[in-house]
């Protein structure tokens, strides 16, 4: 990624291995902190050797931060409370973008969503098989794939009309991946039914930080779809937490 100012470089470690700055990249609206390494991939390697050599001025020394404050009261985040497998499915997310696999990214965040989307219609409706085998065992209903859980969780207020616009969005660009075998902008098809949804999306929760590019993958699939889907992963995570105790009962005949 191409930048143009570096700014306030202090050094991150006694050792000097690391260099925190603030850098001005061109992708980006605003400029934002930035560790720079020498071992790093992308520009923290040159970013790193001309903040050494003090292009940007001199290296502000390494100052040890005060121990934490252990907090004894406050319980679980509310990311783990409302559902504990999520740290393990963010990290699958974050291999398949260590691997850097369009496909692989678009699918394992859509997959995420999706059954986020299913747990919290689990938390919410009757307690009983019924519902638990129309949500994960009946991909024919309403409630068994993305569009019904999307959907459903609108009209039961669960979720807001823009979350619902996001969910769309994803899973347009979930089913463009899922059936294109070339997953590139150089493939038409991908990128007329893709770029709209991936637009949208920037639109809903990109547009104040970063300028738009269509013509970069990289940046279309790793900070648009799934910072879109991290952003949402999130609030569907609270709003497990947040719907605690709202379970319908089942009705009782008499």
């Amino acid at each position: 990624m191409a930048y143009t100012s570096v700014r306030s470089p202090r050094w991150v470690d006694a050792t000097h291995t690391r260099i925190d700055c603030f850098v001005k990249f061109m992708h980006l609206k605003v400029e934002v902190p930035f560790t720079a390494d020498s071992k790093d991939a992308g520009e923290g390697p040159e970013i790193f050797a001309r903040c050494a050599a003090g292009e940007f001025g001199e290296v502000a020394e390494y100052v040890p931060e005060p121990e934490p404050v252990k907090v004894v009261a406050g319980g679980v985040p509310k990311l783990v409370q409302g559902w504990p497998e999520v740290e393990e499915l963010i990290k699958q997310a974050n291999t398949e973008v260590a691997r850097g696999t369009p496909r692989g990214i678009i699918l394992v965040w859509s997959t995420m969503i999706e059954a986020m989307l299913g747990r919290i219609l689990e938390s919410f409706l009757v307690d009983n098989a019924i519902s638990r085998k129309l949500i994960w065992d009946d991909a024919q209903s309403s409630l068994g794939t993305f569009s019904g859980r999307s959907k459903v969780c609108f009209a039961l207020g669960l979720i807001s009309r823009r979350e619902l616009t996001v969910c769309d969005k994803i899973r347009a660009v979930r089913n463009v991946a899922a059936h294109e075998w070339n997953v590139d902008l150089k493939n038409e098809a991908f990128r007329a039914k893709a770029i709209p949804a991936l637009k949208a999306l920037y639109y809903l929760d990109h547009a104040k930080l970063y300028e738009w590019n269509e013509n970069d993958l990289s940046f279309l699939i790793l900070h648009i779809y799934a910072g879109s889907c991290g952003f949402l992963a999130v609030r569907l995570a609270e709003r497990l937490v947040d719907i605690a105790g709202e379970r319908r009962p089942e009705r009782n005949d008499a």
